[in-house]
């Protein structure tokens, strides 16, 4: 990553390419788990639409739902990484996937009700 910032960015003292580096990877931790949020709250609704012909988009026993599952792959996704020698896992990365999904559902929230 270093050889990048160089040659985009001209002499990056090391110090800088770890705060860089670390705030890209919190930053993926949020977009990641945003993502998956957006796409359980849109399975769901599918799920839904199918059973009822309900065409609403956003409700929010979808968007527990959606943030259920964020809550259990992010938890177990620490867990696991929390046996690894190379990894560490951590509750503050679990706490930043939840607030990327919730976030995310803030986002269709309003946006559903613009629809409106």
């Amino acid at each position: 990553m270093q050889w990048l910032l160089t040659t985009l960015f001209g002499t990056v003292s090391a110090a800088k390419v770890d705060l860089i580096h670390r705030a890209l990877r919190k930053l993926g931790h949020v977009v990641a788990y945003a993502l998956l949020s957006w796409l359980a709250l849109r399975a769901a609704r599918a799920t839904a639409h199918e059973h009822s012909g309900n065409p609403a988009r956003w409700k929010w026993r979808w968007a527990a739902l959606a943030l259920g599952l964020v809550l259990f792959t992010s938890s177990s996704d620490e867990l696991l990484q929390s046996y690894s020698k190379e990894r560490t896992g951590t509750y503050r990365d679990v706490a930043l996937d939840c607030f990327g999904a919730i976030l995310a559902q803030g986002v269709l929230l309003v946006a559903a009700r613009r629809k409106r």
